[in-house]
This record gives C-alpha cells, structure tokens and sequence, in this order.
C-alpha cells in the first residue's frame, strides 16, 4: 500500500493516546451530522454520497470520506480490530483493513512509537509500518524497513545488525564487535565470533554469556566459576586476563590480588624451572 504523504502533515493532530481519543470523538461527531443529520452543512457539502458498507472506488466517493479496501468505512471505528481506529490508520498511511499493513508479521500498533508516532528505520521516508521487516526489493540481504536503498544491492551488511544480533548481556555489552553476514546467500545472520567471553552453552560467572536476556540459567542451584590462568616464565608478576576476570599475580609471593566481579578460583600453574608446584587461590573480587 502507498503511503501518503499528506499523512506527516495530518499526524501532528495526533501523536498522543489523549490526541487519539479527542481524534475520535471529533470524527464521530462529523460523521454523525454529516452522514446522519445535516449532510448539507458547511463542511459536509465535499462528502461523497455512498454510505457505510457501501462500495467505493475512493473515499470522495463516501459519505465518510474514508473507503477502506472497496468499502466505505466509519473513520472512528477499528474495520481490523488492531487498536488503531481507521481514520488514524489513514493518516499514518497504513491499511485499516489488515492488523499488518506490510505483512511482516509484526503488527501495525506495535511498529509505531511509544506516542503512536511514525517510525523510520532506515530513514528512507517509508516508515516502518509500511516498509517490511522480511521483503528485500534489491536481493541484498538487507530487508526493506532496514535498507536505505530498497533498489540498490548493498555490500555493507551492518544495517541487519540490529534486526539478526541480540542487545542482552555481553552481546549488548560489545555492540561494535557485532557483525552481520549472509553465509551462501541466504538470510542474515549474526557473527559473535569478535564478542569476548561469549558461551553458548552458559557458563557460570554472574553474567549473560550467551545473549539471551537470562544469567546464569543453566545452574539453578548456583555454583562456583573456575578459571586456569597459566604464567610465563619472568619476575615481578604478571597480568593475565581470561574471559571473565582479570588478576595481577605476583609470583613467590602467597598473596593475589583480585579485581573483576565474579567469585572464581585461579589455580596457577608455574613453569617448573620457576615453580615447580600449582598454588590453589579461593576468593571473591
């Protein structure tokens, strides 16, 4: 469906739930005096003369002034029962007639911001609600709602970070070491392989390792997170960083200094001609 461009200029009348209720006591209101009372009132004279139900070719053609999908439609009613009343729907430049006005499985109200307001991914002057999250024009592997170019294949496939990557844990932590790519052509797909510290399956250390919004989730019961960290030979200690704690060990002395957030364990192994035995260090940064 197109959109229509006259819609940016309309939808400043409502951009709030408060707007959109005053919207549709307005056009109830019009319509009762103008389809029901008094269609020759000033205002009224442009509608046109088919009533609700009744077929249309275009909304000039309704006593309404809205023709939804060949019918002529109450502006302050909901023909598709998504929450958005039809009369809205027309100003935002969505179908009233179809809960998902681009077929791509997520409904209309819930590609529209937190006031109701247009949104536009990829700022292309399509908004999301009719510009789909699935359909790629151009056979770039970059669907339309996120392609600025819709006819033109791009070789930059970034933009699909944000509709194929996570956003919870580290993942959300590390959102610059996020890739996106189409392996044999097909549909994207997130590389994780740059994120540090990413576990699928989970491991145990207070964190989301593995993106999915839980901590922790395959230790019920709790656990302890153990960590080998192995020193080169040399003196004066050394930093040795693993993919959940950092410590500063200092070798031939008993103390170890912690810093990091997790409870771990660092067993050290020495090389022998330096320290022939493993130290065992229990604590909680």
């Amino acid at each position: 469906m197109a959109f229509h461009k006259e819609a940016n200029i309309e939808l400043g009348l409502f951009t709030s739930l408060d707007a959109l209720v005053d919207s549709r006591r307005a056009t109830g209101i019009r319509y009762l005096f103008c389809a029901v009372l008094a269609p020759w009132l000033l205002g009224c004279e442009d509608a046109g003369s088919v009533g609700v139900g009744g077929t249309c070719a275009a909304s000039t053609e309704c006593s309404t002034s809205l023709c939804v999908q060949g019918s002529c439609v109450d502006p302050s009613a909901d023909e598709d029962s998504d929450g958005l009343i039809n009369g809205f729907e027309y100003n935002l430049g969505s179908d009233a007639g179809l809960k998902d006005s681009d077929d791509d499985q997520i409904l209309d109200p819930d590609e529209l911001g937190p006031g109701l307001e247009l949104i536009d991914t990829d700022r292309d002057g399509k908004p999301d609600i009719v510009e789909s999250a699935v359909a790629d024009v151009d056979g770039d592997c970059i669907t339309d709602q996120y392609d600025a170019h819709d006819d033109n294949p791009d070789t930059d496939k970034s933009p699909m970070i944000a509709a194929v990557c996570p956003e919870f844990g580290i993942c959300g932590e590390q959102r610059d070491k996020l890739r996106a790519a189409c392996p044999n052509g097909g549909a994207a797909v997130c590389i994780l392989d740059d994120v540090v510290g990413f576990a699928n399956p989970e491991v145990c250390d207070g964190r989301d390792d593995n993106c999915d919004g839980r901590v922790d989730e395959d230790f019920p019961g709790g656990c302890s997170v153990a960590r080998t960290s192995f020193i080169a030979p040399g003196s004066g200690g050394k930093t040795v960083a693993t993919s959940r704690f950092r410590a500063t060990l200092a070798m031939g002395q008993p103390a170890l200094k912690q810093t990091g957030t997790s409870k771990f364990r660092a067993v050290i192994g020495g090389n022998p001609a330096l320290a022939p035995q493993s130290r065992s260090v229990t604590g909680s940064p």
